[in-house]
C-alpha cells in the first residue's frame, strides 16, 4: 500500500475497472535510467492455468464464453472474446507488466504493486513475512470489471486424492479426513476455503482479515468451462496470448487461430 501512497494514490480506493488498473499501474511502475523495469505496476499469473482463469473472468465480464451451449464448438473469437483479449493484453502493451517477474515472490518483496490472486496469497504473505501487516502494508480488493461489463470472477477448487498404488493408503485417508474435519485450521494455514457448513462459525475465520473481501464476491463467481479438453486447451490459449503480446499479431487473427485449435481438440475427443 506504500506504493500507492508514493504514487499519490489512495490505497483505500483500488481500481474498479481494468482501464483504471492500467492507468494506476503506469503511476506505480518504476524504471531505472536505462528503462529497465524495477517495479511493475501489475502482474498477471504467468502459469498457463493462471492465465486461463484470469482471462476467463474478463471473458465472462464481456458476456462471452469459451464454447457454445452444447460444447461442440468454440466461440472464443466473437466480439466478447476480442474485447477480453484486448483487455488482457492492455497491461502488457502499457509496459506495466514483465513476464520475467515472479508473481508471488516479487509481490511479497515489493517489486510488484498489484496482482490478481486468491485468499491464499495474503495467507502466504503472513506466513513468510509476518512483519507485513494486512490492511497496512497490503490488502485485497474486489476484482476489476470491464467498462460497461457484468461483474464476474472465477472460483476454482482442488481435490485431495490417494494414489491407488500408494503403500500408505490408510494413513493418507486419515490425513485427508483430518484436513476435512478442520476447515478453519486449513483456512488459516493455506488461505483456501473449504465448502463446508459451519466454516464461518469457526473462531479461526474471524482471524482471517481478507476472508470477507473474497466471500463478498460469491454472487458473481463463475466456474471454468466443464470440458474434457480443459488441460489440453491451456497451451493453445497461452500461444494465443504470446502471438498478440510478443509477435504483434492482430488479436482477431490470434483468436481465429485459437478457435480452430479448440475445435480440433473437441473433434479429436469426440471421435474417441
Amino acid at each position: 500500500m506504500d506504493h500507492f501512497r508514493e504514487a499519490g494514490l489512495d490505497p483505500n480506493k483500488p481500481p474498479t475497472t481494468w482501464d483504471e488498473l492500467v492507468e494506476m499501474g503506469k503511476l506505480l511502475t518504476q524504471r531505472d535510467n536505462r528503462g529497465r523495469l524495477l517495479r511493475s505496476g501489475f502482474e498477471w499469473n504467468n502459469a498457463a492455468s493462471g492465465k486461463l482463469t484470469r482471462f476467463a473472468s474478463i471473458l465472462y465480464q464481456a458476456g462471452g464464453d469459451f464454447f457454445n451451449e452444447d460444447m461442440t464448438e468454440s466461440i472464443i473469437n466473437n466480439e466478447a472474446g476480442l474485447k477480453a483479449a484486448e483487455t488482457y493484453i492492455a497491461p502488457i502493451k502499457a509496459g506495466i507488466y514483465d513476464p520475467g517477474f515472479h508473481l508471488e515472490e516479487d509481490f511479497e518483496n515489493g517489486r510488484v504493486s498489484m496482482t490478481t490472486s486468491g485468499p491464499y496469497l495474503p495467507s502466504n504473505i503472513s506466513l513468510k513475512y509476518p512483519h507485513l501487516e494486512y490492511g497496512v502494508d497490503y490488502a485485497a480488493a474486489p476484482y476489476p470489471v470491464i467498462e460497461g461489463g457484468e461483474p464476474a470472477a472465477i472460483f476454482t477448487g482442488w481435490g485431495w486424492v490417494v494414489n491407488a498404488r500408494s503403500q500408505n493408503q490408510e494413513a493418507a485417508w486419515k490425513f485427508i479426513a483430518f484436513m476435512a474435519e478442520h476447515p478453519g485450521l486449513w483456512l488459516q494455514r493455506t488461505g483456501f476455503i473449504q465448502p463446508r457448513k459451519g466454516l464461518l462459525d469457526d473462531p479461526v475465520a474471524e482471524t482471517i482479515p481478507q476472508l470477507e473481501t473474497f466471500l463478498d464476491l460469491n454472487p458473481i463467481m463463475r466456474t471454468m468451462p466443464r470440458t474434457p479438453i480443459y488441460v489440453e486447451m491451456q497451451e493453445p490459449f497461452v500461444e494465443m496470448i504470446d502471438r498478440i503480446a510478443l509477435e504483434g499479431m492482430d488479436p482477431q487473427e490470434a483468436l481465429d487461430i485459437l478457435k480452430a485449435e479448440l475445435d480440433e481438440l473437441l473433434r479429436i475427443y469426440n471421435q474417441k
